[in-house]
């Protein structure tokens, strides 16, 4: 690869979403918008590296916050799935692909990595193509995120040892930076996003007879990727490997994003995993202006897809005579009376706007429904979900209901009075809580190899 000059696999950019007329599409998350310094082209010219010195852009698919710079690489071959140039050529916008944000000369760049291209090659794992013939960089295709969606493995060991991090951080999710970490005896810290799972979890929950039936369903690709993750452990000097890996990927040390009082049996789990509370706090900028409603529905792509379940909801009694707010994604239905469609909202400046909240239970929405102390209805669609609105339920922060069949019977006046004092409660727990500063005292700390703290009796306690 050495001698091949600079590869850059795709970057994301949502500056340039807004500067090209895409204004609308990043409001979605305005969290994720950045700044122009931190655009490629500025990043790459402080590290005295020019866009037109790079030979190959490396694309792994064509969502808008993947091409916006695309522009800056008029010298590149850029490399492409067969795969996602399909989904680029027949239908653009079905798959989110924004033609205006790619140059005129894009496709003259391109160079098509076929199907068959990508089986030429075969490890232990997964079909992939060796682009420079050196295994120097392998890609393979992980449909999921986006069709066709071209992954690039540089399996280089030295790339690590001479650029040595002091800490890995990764999400709870990537198995492989945990694998990393100990292959080269790297302290790591983990980020979990959903409330901590352990034996107590599983078993004492709700989890269990779901867990237990999902597993026997899918048993033998289990056993594949147990025995495959333990052979790759034994050839790669990692330590054994524990059934519960597979689903839990603990660090040295894992940060959840979620208060201790919320979390189930949470005196049950080690030191190293640490309940630090939301990053409500530091998310909050309240630049997006909201009437006031009575209801505000989001209730997740699940619902957004299907639009019987939406005009179930829209026809609910619970919406007469209310004026309400409702998320519906890229849906489009004809307007009801009271009830306003919107493709997407600012949740954490409207929550304080509204009195009801009906959500399908993500964890995010629970925590944000508390932050300003309202009242919520979980309709939960698959299990995690379900187990945090029973949570909800039985602590009395909000009414847990099975199906929209069971929205008509919330009485939620009575609901109100009888669960004001615990949503209060739990209004004050999380507002005690600053997630963003915590996590960032621990990660300082271990990086200074400090693992106790000023405020490690606050975390545990």
């Amino acid at each position: 690869m050495q001698n091949k000059g600079y590869s850059f696999c795709n970057y994301k950019t949502e500056r340039i979403i807004r500067y090209r007329g895409y204004e609308h599409y990043s409001k979605t998350d305005k969290r994720k918008q950045k700044n122009k310094d931190d655009q490629i082209n500025i990043q790459l010219g402080k590290d005295n590296i020019e866009c037109n010195e790079i030979k190959y852009l490396i694309l792994s698919h064509l969502h808008p916050d993947h091409i916006g710079c695309v522009r800056y690489f008029r010298n590149a071959k850029i490399l492409l799935s067969g795969q996602a140039y399909i989904t680029y050529r027949i239908n653009k916008t079905r798959y989110l692909i924004f033609d205006k944000l790619l140059p005129r000369w894009f496709e003259k760049s391109l160079r098509i990595i076929t199907d068959k291209e990508l089986r030429q090659n075969k490890n232990e794992y997964f079909s992939y193509f060796d682009l420079f013939g050196d295994n120097s960089i392998k890609l393979t295709i992980m449909n999921g995120h986006a069709k066709g969606q071209l992954c690039c493995l540089i399996e280089d060991s030295e790339l690590i040892r001479n650029n040595r991090p002091d800490i890995i951080l990764y999400d709870s999710m990537c198995s492989f930076a945990k694998n990393i970490s100990e292959k080269f005896n790297i302290r790591s810290v983990c980020f979990c996003t959903t409330l901590a799972y352990n034996t107590f979890t599983f078993i004492f929950s709700n989890m269990f007879f779901s867990t237990i039936k999902l597993i026997s369903k899918n048993i033998r690709p289990i056993v594949k990727l147990y025995k495959e993750e333990k052979k790759f452990r034994k050839n790669h000097g990692i330590k054994k490997l524990n059934a519960m890996d597979l689903f839990v990927n603990k660090g040295n040390i894992t940060l959840v994003f979620s208060p201790k009082e919320f979390q189930p049996f949470y005196r049950t789990f080690p030191k190293d995993i640490v309940f630090i509370g939301t990053t409500i706090k530091d998310r909050i900028t309240n630049k997006t202006r909201y009437d006031r409603y009575d209801i505000y529905i989001s209730l997740g792509s699940v619902f957004t897809e299907n639009i019987g379940l939406l005009n179930k909801i829209v026809n609910s009694n619970l919406l007469k005579n209310k004026k309400s707010i409702m998320n519906i994604g890229s849906l489009r239905i004809d307007g009801a009376e009271g009830v306003e469609f919107v493709s997407s909202t600012d949740q954490i400046s409207l929550l304080p706007n509204i009195e009801l909240f009906i959500t399908h239970g993500g964890l995010n929405s629970i925590y944000e429904s508390l932050y300003f102390g309202k009242f919520q209805i979980c309709v939960p669609q698959q299990e995690e979900q379900r187990m945090n609105s029973i949570i909800v339920g039985k602590k009395k922060l909000g009414a847990y209901i099975k199906s929209l069949d069971k929205l008509d019977t919330c009485i939620t006046g009575v609901y109100k009075k009888r669960h004001g004092k615990n949503i209060q409660k739990y209004k004050r727990i999380i507002r005690s809580y600053d997630g963003t500063k915590t996590a960032f005292e621990i990660i300082d700390g271990l990086a200074n190899g400090v693992r106790k703290t000023k405020n490690d009796e606050l975390w545990r306690n």
